[in-house]
């Protein structure tokens, strides 16, 4: 049997034995007794006829100590008579009977009624153990309703009724008169007491934590004679293993395979479940596996749990082996053989094995022996490749050799007298003298031709290099370059010479008045001419006509009525989207746009028209821009107007 192979049979047989021994029996005996944490009421109760709700907070109360002044620890131990003695010794345990220290004739008031007196306890039990029995032995003296968690337990004898009775007595509590007292009927007790042992299972009444034992005594009787005592003896037994978590089978993320785990869970109780990423299986078996740090959590049958992480690193790409040369077979006159390998990925560092031999940096291996041999190899990560298998054999009709050779697109290569230019796998014959002809296996791989096209834009007077040319005009080229690969490569280059933008504005002025066109302000009448940064990136040339207006227009001139906003919102909420001039009586024949520098980002002729915040279809940005706005009114009067505007997004 392989090493591997018997260390995960052992391995097996570890964990088989590891769960069955991690099982332990155990048992918690809670019995009444001094010093035991047994709470009484005090004072009197009223007199249950009925058993109480099961979610009296008395019965179900998980505090430890006392719920509130009504309640004391000091009891002492029951006075019995001989045939309650003899009840008593059945409990088991060493449980003694236990009732309230006080003088039961404080409580008797009136005193023609009987009373009841409350006793209860905690205890704990593990969130990780599994329950094999819960049983409850117990006597009173009196008739009891007894309860776990707030659930009334059922003896094995079943529930017991109590007719009620009118007891009359000359004395209570130590004085004479004439008393009687009333007892009413009431059902589904626990016990009837007077020297019977009664027996319950509580198993299914039992909880993880903390649990509430409770008992109600009934003091029947009247006359101040019957304290009431109790005598429990509580025992469970459970099953309880600790889980433990084994990791085993660690494959790291290598080789183009993802990493893979295996976790083995004993203790605790079966069945397991395994949470991985949001996932839950029955099994630890986890394949395909991301590189990075995982954890597992498994939980048993009872709700307990453990974790474990697991590291899975990233190890790399596997080496692919490429065969240069191979000749493989003997006789015939050669008896030489050899191989040369080489690979065409995979990480730095590789070394080569010959049939499992030592891994070196030596890829050419000769003089083989006749029959199957395997190379692998493998780089500084430890990714092995897939094995190139062959065999060298003999051969009474020729010798076989191989050539591997790489090309470019439209080269040729001669290979015995032959050329070849196409991608392939060729067979050539060498005729010998001896008794065998060399047959030669040839592999062309003819490396694709790559071509590209490049199309670039440049201003008048500028230039752009492209390859190993400089273009400063409208031209289509062809260059012949020299890849990665070795072989030449085809640019198609198409250049585009963006010609001289010429723009013209035309506005006047009253006397004193002045226009900022561009980066220049304007005061007389005159022509005038600026280079600016067009739309396109490129200068252009901006004419400006400046002309005075009539003086008596300028004084009195009559006009429609108009509002230039100095703020607008393209923001898409259909408020304030665009900025245009809101008028009465007046038509806007012309607007243009400025941004800091002077550059043009909009202009119109088109009657009426708005901008709507966008330069070159893209947002212009939030900021300061100048407009320039031409029209008349309605009295054919004409008008001209400049000032700033800010665009807020």
């Amino acid at each position: 049997m392989p090493v591997y192979k018997f260390l995960k049979s052992l391995l097996l047989l570890f964990f088989l034995l590891s769960k069955n021994l991690a099982f332990t029996q155990s048992k918690l005996i809670q019995t009444t007794g001094l010093n035991k944490n047994w709470a009484i009421t005090k004072v009197k109760q009223p007199y249950p006829t009925n058993p109480k709700p099961s979610n009296t907070d008395w019965l179900v109360n998980k505090s430890t100590g006392l719920l509130n002044s009504d309640w004391t620890f000091d009891v002492k131990k029951g006075a019995l008579a001989g045939t309650q003695t003899f009840i008593v010794g059945q409990i088991g345990n060493s449980a003694i009977p236990i009732w309230i220290t006080e003088n039961l004739c404080n409580y008797f008031e009136p005193i023609n009624e009987p009373s009841t007196y409350n006793f209860r306890n905690t205890f704990s039990l593990d969130n990780c153990i599994n329950i094999t029995s819960a049983t409850i032995r117990y006597a009173t003296d009196n008739s009891c309703r007894i309860y776990i968690n707030g659930n009334q337990v059922v003896s094995q004898s079943g529930f017991y009724d109590y007719e009620g009775s009118t007891i009359d007595c000359d004395q209570v509590c130590g004085k004479s008169g004439i008393y009687s007292a009333v007892n009413p009927p009431a059902t589904k007790f626990n016990s009837r007491g007077f020297n019977v042992v009664e027996v319950a299972d509580i198993a299914s009444f039992l909880e993880q934590g903390v649990n509430v034992i409770a008992i109600e005594n009934l003091n029947s009787g009247g006359c101040g004679v019957n304290f009431g005592w109790i005598c429990t003896n509580l025992e469970i037994e459970y099953s309880t293993t600790d889980l433990k978590l084994l990791v085993n089978e660690v494959f790291n993320s290598t080789c183009e395979k993802k990493g893979s785990f295996t976790v083995f869970a004993s203790g605790g109780t079966a069945p397991y479940i395994y949470e991985f990423n949001g996932i839950s299986q029955t099994n630890g078996i986890f394949n395909d596996i991301d590189p990075g740090l995982h954890n597992v959590v498994v939980k048993d049958k009872m709700g307990c749990e453990q974790n474990v992480e697991i590291l899975i690193e990233d190890k790399g790409t596997a080496p692919l082996l490429v065969v240069d040369e191979l000749d493989n077979l003997k006789e015939c006159g050669d008896e030489s053989t050899f191989v040369k390998m080489s690979v065409s990925n995979g990480g730095n560092g590789v070394k080569f094995s010959l049939d499992n031999g030592v891994f070196t940096t030596n890829n050419f291996f000769d003089n083989l022996n006749n029959g199957p041999h395997s190379i692998i190899a493998i780089d500084e990560d430890g990714c092995e490749s897939i094995p190139f298998n062959f065999e060298v054999t003999g051969s009474s009709e020729f010798i076989l050799k191989y050539i591997n050779e790489r090309i470019c697109f439209g080269e040729s290569i001669e290979i015995m007298g032959t050329n070849y230019s196409t991608s392939g796998v060729y067979l050539d014959t060498i005729p010998s003298n001896g008794p065998c002809d060399t047959l030669i296996k040839i592999d062309i791989n003819v490396r694709s031709l790559i071509t590209a096209q490049i199309n670039a834009e440049v201003c008048y007077g500028d230039s752009i290099r492209i390859g190993n040319k400089v273009y400063n005009s409208s031209f289509n080229d062809n260059q012949i370059l020299t890849s990665s690969t070795g072989c030449d490569s085809i640019l198609n280059i198409s250049v585009r010479l963006l010609d001289v933008k010429e723009s013209f504005v035309e506005t006047e002025l009253c006397a004193g008045e002045s226009v900022k066109i561009g980066q220049e302000n304007y005061t007389n009448d005159g022509t005038y001419s600026q280079v600016i940064l067009s739309d396109s990136g490129c200068d252009s040339t901006l004419t400006i006509r400046i002309s005075m207006k009539d003086e008596e227009l300028c004084e009195n001139g009559v006009c429609g009525r108009y509002y230039i906003p100095n703020v607008f919102t393209p923001n898409g909420d259909q408020i304030n989207d665009y900025f245009e001039v809101e008028r009465k009586n007046v038509t806007i024949s012309q607007m243009y746009i400025f941004n800091r520098w002077g550059a043009v980002l909009f202009s119109s002729n088109e009657p009426n028209p708005k901008w709507d915040g966008r330069f070159k279809d893209q947002d212009a940005a939030t900021g300061v821009y100048v407009y320039m706005v031409r029209g008349f009114c309605n009295n054919h009067v004409p008008f001209f107007k400049y000032g700033d505007v800010i665009l807020i997004r």
